[in-house]
């Protein structure tokens, strides 16, 4: 499979309270990047996972399964939510849809 794309795996920032200030401040966001093949989701495996047609839902193959957590999953400056994963015995299929 060729891995033409970059995304990144992303981890938000855990947020801290600051005594001086009484608010809380989030850390930045630390971004894995991640080569893989990002596709659009077909008109068919939409419906079985939603339940209708979903407006910027993509499918994200990877070569190697990632380990780590990640809270969404970034791709060309825009944010996606993960609504599944499935992990092979050496690849990784990931299901996001655009928030």
């Amino acid at each position: 499979m060729r891995a033409a794309d970059t995304v990144y795996l992303v981890v938000k920032g855990e947020e801290t309270y600051n005594d001086d200030t009484g608010c809380y401040e989030g850390n930045a966001a630390v971004k894995t990047a991640v080569s893989a093949l990002v596709t659009d989701t077909g008109m068919e495996r939409m419906n079985l996972l939603y339940g209708g047609i979903k407006q910027k839902a993509k499918t994200i193959r990877l070569n190697s399964q990632y380990a780590e957590k990640f809270d969404y999953i970034e791709i060309d400056g825009q944010e996606y939510q993960v609504d599944m994963v499935r992990k092979y015995r050496h690849k990784m299929t990931i299901e996001v849809s655009g928030l």
